[in-house]
């Protein structure tokens, strides 16, 4: 019996809103995870690609301002 593993797909505004409880309001990943259902190796995964999104952003900018 072959049954397929269903994932679960979250919107990027559920992303942006996840990282905000983590990176504004105080939350740890584990309590966010707890609060949310999420699994907190993804809240892990998001916030590093965030973080990594925001500096490069931040080195393009520097870059188009010399």
């Amino acid at each position: 019996m072959n049954i397929k593993r269903q994932y679960r797909t979250y919107t990027k505004e559920f992303k942006e809103e996840t990282i905000g409880l983590i990176t504004e309001q105080g939350y740890t990943i584990p309590q966010a995870a707890d609060v949310l259902g999420v699994p907190s190796n993804l809240l892990y995964i998001w916030k590093q690609k965030a973080e990594e999104l925001e500096t490069s952003t931040v080195s393009q900018m520097k870059k188009q301002s010399f």
